[in-house]
């Protein structure tokens, strides 16, 4: 009774991984054709697709939080806001749908990969050299997505900020790096430099060679027997 359960343990978390993987293949594909088809809609039109940017207010207005004695206990910063703009010409657009065709791409790439790599495993065959390829191309592709991700938060603000009035009212609107405008409050656009991705690529190329390690014992015990 507990072998026949202990096997259909892991198939069922294999299955459950599978369904998983395909789910978000479909979610990346369906939401990569929508996004081409609101910039090739927008393209159409002379213009580009919807941007929303996170800024960074500098200075800050702020103002006095006080309790309910009428103490002062702190401070109510305003120092985040959001862009929401409809404009980067062509040029813009064009980057856009290259944005969305490359990021899909890696991540399709990736969901694919572990598929495979997920069927490898439940075949009893982990440790091969296939496996460590497999583990090394989606590391690979996790850091470029995250390399890809900083590029775009660097190179597609300037180009989007080069098309508008950058004064908006008491504002200022910036790219990433630059510098402020004195007599004005600055909307710097905040880049989201995340690691997740990066550390994730790091940790499948570590476990690659853990799998490559996993290999040649394997090989050494069999050249032995």
């Amino acid at each position: 009774m507990s072998v026949a359960g202990g096997s259909k343990e892991p198939r069922m978390t294999v299955r459950l991984l599978k369904i998983c993987l395909y789910a978000a293949m479909v979610i990346a594909i369906v939401a990569g054709l929508i996004g081409l088809a609101a910039v090739i809609g927008a393209a159409a039109s002379g213009g580009a697709a919807t941007t929303t940017l996170p800024l960074r207010i500098d200075p800050a207005p702020s103002t006095n939080v006080q309790s309910v004695l009428g103490a002062s206990v702190g401070t109510l910063s305003l120092d985040r806001g959001t862009l929401n703009v409809r404009s980067g010409g062509p040029t813009y657009a064009a980057l856009q749908s290259l944005d969305m065709l490359l990021a899909c791409g890696l991540w399709i790439s990736v969901f694919l990969m572990l598929l495979k790599l997920i069927e490898q495993i439940a075949s009893g065959q982990p440790f091969n050299d296939v496996a460590v390829r497999r583990l090394r191309f989606i590391g690979w592709m996790l850091i470029a997505l995250n390399v890809w991700y900083w590029l775009r938060a660097i190179a597609l603000p300037p180009l989007l900020l080069s098309q508008l009035h950058t004064t908006a009212g008491e504002f200022r609107l910036l790219p990433i790096i630059s510098e402020s405008a004195s007599g004005l409050r600055s909307a710097r656009v905040d880049g989201q430099f995340g690691f997740g991705l990066f550390v994730g690529g790091a940790l499948a190329l570590l476990l690659a060679e853990a799998f490559r390690l996993g290999a040649a014992m394997r090989e050494d015990n069999e050249s032995i027997l």
